[in-house]
C-alpha cells in the first residue's frame, strides 16, 4: 500500500496514478 500512495504522490507520474485510480 505504501507503494501505491508514493506514486499517487508523483503528479509527473500520470501511469502510476492511472493505476492507483483503477486499484
Amino acid at each position: 500500500m505504501i507503494n501505491q500512495v508514493s506514486v499517487y504522490r508523483q503528479p509527473p507520474v500520470l501511469s502510476g496514478c492511472r493505476q492507483v485510480k483503477t486499484i
